[in-house]
């Protein structure tokens, strides 16, 4: 969260988000005490003082997601549930227009 309000602050279009994972720009042979790999760094000064390659960082980096946008992922376990669940999400029947009804299980709330 305090990353996305920097970004904000300087322009979106401008910032990556780097999170570091596994290995990946770990340069080998430079450990910390007892040849442990420090934790992963909290800036760019930081992963350059403890070894780590700056550039496959960049590389494994993202860009900020969009607040007003969302991807399949964020959505997948509503979907499921929907598919496994259809009789939660029956809406209110029409009694004039049953063919309709049984194709759409009716208005759900927000629909009209």
């Amino acid at each position: 969260e305090g990353a996305e309000m920097f970004a904000r602050k300087l322009g979106v279009e401008r910032c990556l988000l780097v999170q570091p994972s596994g290995n990946r720009g770990w340069k080998e042979g430079m450990t910390n005490d007892g040849n442990v790999k420090p934790p992963p760094p909290k800036d760019a000064n930081e992963a350059l003082l403890q070894g780590w390659n700056i550039h496959e960082l960049l590389e494994e980096s993202s860009e900020l997601p969009h607040e007003r946008i969302l991807r399949f992922s964020d959505l997948r376990d509503q979907v499921i549930h929907e598919i496994v669940n259809p009789e939660k999400y029956r809406g209110a029947g029409i009694t004039s227009l049953p063919g309709f009804t049984s194709l759409i299980k009716g208005f759900r709330r927000g629909e009209m």
